[in-house]
């Protein structure tokens, strides 16, 4: 086996086990570069719209990792993801996502029951106006582990149990490119 992170190839590894026992990957992505419904289709066409948001029906457990990618545009303020408890508006927010070019901070945060949570920040803000990125939000025991480009750039802490997330949504100052979860 292969392993390769944001197509960079880091190590391989021989089975000593047979991959049989282990449940069926399962992935969604959207993007504007086709819109998978099924695992491995691709050359779709679809059209992004803003806010994007993804339902998972399944929810998310540990180990579920969600990839964002898009380009923050040259007039950018500010632009959010959420990971939503619920499909309708006002649904409580797992994680709050909350990159702010025109405060050079990026906020994280949680709503429960209509209140929001003590508000975190985390170092600088590695978002550039006019420039792509690329976000890994992994799920682990302790919270949410957020990576940009390569770098691990904050670990938020679960508030709230993360399979109650049922939504990812997507919003604010940004071309979104993809959002994929595996």
């Amino acid at each position: 086996m292969v392993l390769v992170i944001l197509q960079k190839h880091k190590l391989e590894f021989r089975r000593r086990h047979s991959l049989s026992p282990w449940p069926q990957l399962r992935t969604w992505e959207t993007g504007t570069q086709g819109a998978c419904p099924q695992p491995g289709l691709s050359g779709c066409t679809f059209s992004m719209s803003m806010p994007h948001k993804t339902l998972l029906a399944d929810g998310i457990r540990v180990g579920t990792v969600m990839r964002i990618r898009g380009v923050v545009p040259d007039q950018a303020g500010r632009f959010y993801v959420n990971l939503l408890c619920g499909e309708e508006p006002g649904s409580e927010a797992a994680l709050h996502f909350n990159p702010r070019l025109d405060e050079s901070s990026v906020v994280f945060n949680s709503l429960e029951h209509g209140a929001w949570g003590r508000e975190e920040r985390g170092p600088g803000i590695p978002f550039q106006r006019g420039q792509p990125f690329d976000v890994l939000l992994i799920t682990t025991d302790e919270g949410f582990k957020v990576v940009v480009g390569d770098l691990e750039y904050h670990h938020f802490r679960h508030r709230m149990p993360p399979t109650r997330v049922r939504a990812v949504e997507v919003g604010g100052d940004l071309q979104l490119e993809l959002v994929k979860i595996f």
